[in-house]
C-alpha cells in the first residue's frame, strides 16, 4: 500500500491565470488548480521537468498588476500538470499570497454561502460563522515565516 504525504499548507482550489517562465526565458501560459502558501498546483499547457526553478506570474483577476514569484521548484509533473514549492519568499511576497488567499476565500464565501468549507481551505480550526479578517491574513503570512 502505497503511502501519504501531509501537506504543510491546507490548499486553496481556484483556476487562476499564471504564466511560468524557466530558464529558457519562454513564457509559457496555464492555470492554477489549486494555491497554497507554500505552492500551487498548475495545469500547464507545455510541460515542465522535476527540479526547474521557475519564475511564475500569477494573473489574479481584479489585480492590475500579477503576483511576481521569483523562484519555485517543480517538485512532481504528471504529463502538463504539476506542482510547484515557493520555498520561504521574501516576507513582502507571503503578504501578497495570504493577501489573494484571503481575497478569493471571501469570494467564494459570499459566492457560495458556505463560509466553514472556505475557512477549512486555510485554517486548520474554523469557526463556522467566522470571515477572514486581517488576523487571518497575518496568520497565513507568519505561517511563511
Amino acid at each position: 500500500m502505497a503511502g501519504f504525504v501531509m501537506r504543510k499548507d491546507h490548499r486553496f482550489k481556484k483556476l487562476i491565470p499564471i504564466r511560468y517562465i524557466g530558464d529558457d526565458g519562454i513564457a509559457r501560459e496555464g492555470m492554477i488548480e489549486d494555491l497554497s502558501l507554500s505552492g500551487s498546483y498548475i495545469a500547464g499547457y507545455t510541460p515542465v521537468s522535476i527540479g526547474v526553478a521557475l519564475a511564475l506570474h500569477i494573473l489574479v483577476p481584479g489585480d492590475q498588476a500579477p503576483l511576481l514569484i521569483a523562484r519555485a521548484i517543480v517538485k512532481w509533473v504528471k504529463g502538463s500538470e504539476f506542482g510547484v514549492d515557493f520555498g520561504t519568499p521574501p516576507p513582502k511576497t507571503a503578504s501578497q499570497i495570504a493577501a489573494i488567499i484571503s481575497r478569493l476565500v471571501e469570494t467564494e464565501c459570499c459566492s457560495s454561502g458556505n463560509e466553514y468549507t472556505t475557512q477549512a481551505a486555510i485554517r486548520p480550526h474554523p469557526i463556522p460563522g467566522q470571515t477572514v479578517s486581517d488576523r487571518d491574513v497575518r496568520w497565513m503570512a507568519a505561517r511563511l515565516n
